[in-house]
């Protein structure tokens, strides 16, 4: 086999993503009934709940913490765990989020937790999306990064707003989340 063959197969599959060996389910919110959605863990239903007005992606459902049924100071939160979590490896959590226009809540955050074996938070990455969740702030795609440490079997996905709107029908919206191991980095390899 020619040297330059050899070198461009092997770049090529240096490039190639990982396999996938985590499965975030019901990311798009299509699976469900009324406004729960499958295999995602509410706080409370009047408050994290699956919506069908506005989504992002073709699904016509989406994710939404919202104000009009606690009023201020009520906390909202949304979550799924997956398994087969590899430690050291990177993953990416990747969504949409919007605003909307009676949005006055704060505190809203993503986040990428790692559990053990016992199902116990270890450690994780958190984002605050407060800038995202103000009314006019159209669909905007989001990555967060996370290195699994020692010990991490799973992942929890936790969207979550630690103060609602004190008034109005506003929701920080949500739709079209995946979490995938990271991409193998290409390599550039010199052939003689």
């Amino acid at each position: 086999m020619p040297k330059t063959f050899v070198g461009m197969l092997t770049l090529a599959l240096a490039a190639m993503p990982a396999s996938a060996d985590v499965a975030l389910l019901n990311g798009g919110f299509t699976d469900g009934t009324d406004n729960d959605p499958d295999v995602w863990v509410e706080n409370s239903l009047a408050l994290s709940c699956r919506h069908t007005w506005g989504s992002h992606d073709a699904g016509g459902y989406l994710m939404g913490l919202n104000g009009w049924a606690g009023g201020a100071g009520t906390y909202a939160e949304f979550h799924q765990d997956v398994t087969n979590v590899v430690a050291g490896k990177t993953y990416v959590l990747s969504f949409w989020q919007e605003g909307d226009g009676a949005w006055n809540g704060s505190n809203v955050t993503g986040r990428l937790l790692w559990l053990d074996a016992n199902s116990n938070v270890i450690g994780g990455v958190t984002t605050n999306l407060d800038a995202y969740t103000v009314g006019g702030v159209m669909w905007t795609r989001i990555q967060l990064f996370g290195t699994a440490p020692s010990g991490a079997v799973g992942a929890r996905v936790q969207f979550d707003a630690q103060i609602l709107p004190s008034g109005g029908d506003g929701a920080a919206k949500f739709d079209a989340l995946t979490l995938t191991r990271a991409a193998i980095p290409a390599t550039i390899i010199k052939v003689r």
